[in-house]
């Protein structure tokens, strides 16, 4: 090999090295420059999130869960696979609650407070109230009602006594039980409402 190959071939090496460091150099480069677009990102990362409404959807695109703020309140919704509601937990200015609802998306059962008030319904498929379990004015009752909806037998208690009433189907009274200071007291009435047999015993020795 003579003097003028050796030359060509060592400058045809200094061109592919120069060509290596360019390109080394280029992607050492565009490294900082993503290490310090991160390093931005990191400090401008936003400490809350402000939105309106919020969508959960599953792995096919599908929306399971609304999370938003309307006219009544906040609310979170979970939904089936239908996309009909199967849970809702919401927030009004009246009170908080919360229903569960069946494959239909009818709710079957409802949990609610209204000022000092609890509340608990359970409704058949046809969405007619059966049961109702109340604290009101920290006095509990439990209501039971016919499948047209209307309450039958009610059972409450105040402070110190318990007390069972039982309606017609026109929801007059037709029996009511209860204690008053110990002491039991029975009453049955006609379909009128008039009583008709009662045993309201005064104190008495047992």
């Amino acid at each position: 090999m003579d003097n003028t190959t050796r030359i060509e071939k060592i400058e045809t090496e200094l061109v592919r090295v120069k060509r290596i460091n360019r390109g080394l150099f280029v992607l050492a480069a565009g490294a900082l420059a993503l290490l310090a677009l991160g390093a931005a990102n990191d400090q401008q990362q936003p400490t809350e999130l402000r939105a309106k409404k919020f969508i959960l959807e599953d792995a096919s695109g599908k929306e399971r869960g609304v999370f938003s703020t309307g006219e009544k309140g906040v609310e979170l919704k979970l939904l089936g696979a239908e996309g009909k509601p199967q849970l809702v937990l919401y927030a009004e200015d009246t009170g908080p609650g919360l229903y569960l609802a069946d494959l239909n998306g009818a709710e079957r059962i409802g949990i609610r407070t209204r000022g000092t008030d609890a509340q608990v319904t359970v409704l058949d498929s046809a969405a007619r109230q059966r049961l109702q379990m109340l604290v009101r004015n920290d006095q509990p009752s439990l209501a039971l009602s016919d499948a047209a909806g209307r309450e039958r037998i009610t059972l409450k208690t105040d402070n110190t006594d318990p007390l069972v009433l039982i309606t017609d189907t026109n929801g007059r009274l037709r029996l009511r039980l209860g204690m008053r200071d110990d002491f039991p007291n029975l009453t049955l009435s006609g379909s009128g409402g008039e009583p008709f047999w009662a045993a309201i015993p005064h104190k008495y020795k047992e």
